[in-house]
């Protein structure tokens, strides 16, 4: 394959650990696999913690000081960008924006034929504040693509008039390099996993995993529950505290705050069940959740939510255990199904890691980006 000029993967932030930075490494590792040059660029946030990238791959941050003001933070931001696409990128490199919607703007007018458009959730979730929605919609039927996450959100822009043509689904992807040399403790006590923020605005359904926990915890009492992630609200946290306290359950769910992105993979591979609850909504209807793929690939049941696109890709009682969204009495007997049946439990995650090799496979996911980007 011939290696036509450097790809750019560009966000506003990069945040080692996180969901979205996680997708972002994928892309970059796997495209360095290919023989690319690959630079992940930062507009406004940079925070690498440990990270390590492969050989051939750059990351960097454009914000050359830290500004307290909000607004001459993002001026700055727009200035420097503006400097890197004029400076930096040649006409023969490829630029994938992933979300950042305040900059698409800036890359449509300096290197249109050049770019093209990341959005993994509904854009009316994440309108643009610097300008016009009208003036957004306008921007994507100029790409020369978009890369959706789902058939629904495929969907989605087709309606708004985009060409099926220019809007091509890449798949949720995983990094099975991440879980390689992660071997199962045998001595580690038995827990149930969810890794996500504890936010006010939970878009996973903390709350619904909490309530079927306690359901849960009547019949298994020797079971905890460990919700691994930042503590962005403590009175949220504080809300889950005080209903854990009243159903006798406080003592049986572990807050574990922020934890290293290392240490996740061992979590997720102790756990006896890894659970996501997400609810039926706008959110649920058009993305797919990221962390699903390292839930999977990690080798454990995963008990999670029929919603949006997942029945394409997982079955009930073949490679997942799936309940229907919002029911606590559902998702409960799904968790109960797992502990009651740890032969079939095994068969199970098996079966779910072979489809997030399959279908959720980086190497796979990026050449289709590669070839539509390069052709």
């Amino acid at each position: 394959m011939s290696k036509k000029g450097k790809f750019y993967i560009l966000n506003w932030i990069f945040s080692y650990g996180s969901a979205s930075s996680n997708r972002l490494l994928a892309y970059a590792n796997s495209a360095a696999e290919l023989g690319y040059d690959v630079e992940i660029v930062a507009f406004l946030r940079l925070d690498l913690r440990n990270c390590q990238s492969r050989n051939g791959v750059i990351i960097r941050g454009l914000r050359p000081c830290k500004v307290e003001s909000k607004v001459f933070s993002k001026l700055l931001s727009f200035f420097t960008t503006i400097w890197f696409l004029l400076a930096d990128v040649k006409k023969e490199d490829r630029l994938l924006l992933y979300g950042a919607a305040e900059y698409l703007p800036l890359l449509v007018w300096i290197r249109r034929k050049q770019t093209y458009f990341e959005v993994t959730e509904c854009p009316d979730l994440f309108k643009p504040r610097t300008y016009p929605w009208r003036y957004y919609k306008s921007l994507w039927k100029r790409l020369n693509g978009i890369f959706v996450i789902s058939g629904n959100l495929k969907q989605y822009f087709v309606d708004y008039g985009v060409s099926p043509y220019k809007v091509h689904v890449i798949n949720m992807i995983v990094d099975p390099k991440r879980f390689e040399s992660v071997q199962r403790n045998p001595n580690a006590e038995k827990y149930i996993a969810y890794c996500g923020n504890v936010n006010k605005d939970s878009k996973d359904g903390v709350g619904d995993l909490i309530a079927s926990f306690v359901r849960y915890h009547e019949k298994y009492s020797d079971r905890k529950l460990y919700i691994i992630g930042p503590i962005v609200s403590q009175e949220q946290k504080q809300e889950y505290e005080e209903y854990l306290r009243l159903y006798k359950a406080l003592d049986s769910v572990v807050f574990t705050d922020s934890v290293s992105p290392t240490t996740i993979p061992q979590y997720f591979v102790d756990a006896e069940m890894l659970v996501l609850a997400r609810p039926d909504n706008i959110q649920a209807k058009y993305g797919f959740p990221t962390k699903l793929g390292e839930y999977l690939l990690s080798g454990r049941p995963v008990v999670l939510t029929d919603v949006g696109n997942i029945t394409d890709f997982l079955k009930d009682g073949v490679s997942a255990f799936i309940a229907k969204p919002g029911d606590i009495n559902c998702i409960s007997d799904k968790m109960m199904e797992v502990s009651a049946n740890p032969e079939k439990n095994d068969s199970v995650a098996i079966a779910g890691k072979e489809v997030a090799m399959k279908e959720f496979n980086s190497s796979t996911e990026v050449l289709k980006i590669i070839n539509l980007m390069y052709k």
